[in-house]
Parts: C-alpha cells; sequence; structure tokens
C-alpha cells in the first residue's frame, strides 16, 4: 500500500511542475473535466489513503476509477481536437494531456490501495474484473 501512496506522490509533483508551466503559458481551453478529474481522484486519494477499515467505501474508490478513465479519453479527444484547430494550442493542449494522465495514473493508484484495502478487511480481492474506460490508446481524430 505504500508503493500506491508514494506513486501518488510522485504523480502530484508532475503536475504542480506542469501546473507552473500552464500559469505562464495561459492557456485557453476548456478544463472543467481535467478539474472535475482532479478533484474525484483527490476524493479517491483521501479515502483510500485513510480509511483503511471500511472495505465498501474501498470498493466505491474502486468503481469510479473507470469514470475517470473515460473522463481522460475525453479529455485526450477534445485536446486533440483543438491542437488541430490551432497549432497556438499545441504546447498548452500538450502539457494540458500530461496532467490528465497523471491524474489518471493517480487514480490508478488509489485503486490499488483500495484494492489492498478489500484484502486485508477481507481476507480476498474483489473477485469482479476492475472496469477499464481508458479508451485513449485508440482515438484517432480525422481533421475534417
Amino acid at each position: 500500500m505504500r508503493r500506491g501512496l508514494v506513486r501518488m506522490g510522485d504523480v502530484a509533483s508532475s503536475v504542480a511542475k506542469r501546473a507552473v508551466t500552464l500559469a505562464d503559458l495561459q492557456v485557453e481551453t476548456p478544463v472543467a473535466l481535467l478539474f472535475w478529474m482532479g478533484e474525484t481522484v483527490l476524493g479517491m486519494i483521501l479515502v483510500a489513503a485513510y480509511d483503511e477499515q471500511d472495505a465498501e467505501r474501498a470498493m466505491a474508490v474502486r468503481n469510479r476509477d473507470g469514470q475517470v478513465d473515460a473522463a481522460y479519453t475525453s479529455l485526450f479527444r477534445e485536446f486533440l481536437t483543438y491542437m488541430m484547430e490551432s497549432p497556438s494550442h499545441i504546447t498548452g493542449c500538450t502539457h494540458l494531456l500530461f496532467v490528465a494522465k497523471s491524474i489518471e495514473r493517480a487514480g490508478d493508484h488509489a485503486t490499488n490501495v483500495a484494492e489492498n484495502i478489500c484484502y486485508i478487511v477481507r481476507g480476498r480481492l474483489p473477485s469482479e474484473e476492475r472496469a477499464k474506460g481508458d479508451l485513449s490508446s485508440f482515438t484517432v481524430v480525422e481533421r475534417q
């Protein structure tokens, strides 16, 4: 479990570094979904880190991961579209894509911690397959 928490800290550090760059760039793209991802994953981390005796809450963290993955896929497509519309968006959107991927990975780490909590409390890992909503590897945006 400690490894997952350390990895989440590494991800937070990466996001913070890019935030400084993004502030200097003054990126003008809609980022509401990115903020939603960040807030959702933060909530997942808080439960995973502090509620080690509640398997039900840990399972709720695990179940949110699919939503975070789907949001990442949506942002991936959206940022690609912005970059195609104007070369001036490429730098900012690239940094935002890295931030979004970092947040998505933090959600994965929180989910791993949540699964460990389930194991500690119940003596077994969840039997059902974890939802996988990150389809960015298969996403293609065509220029219109």
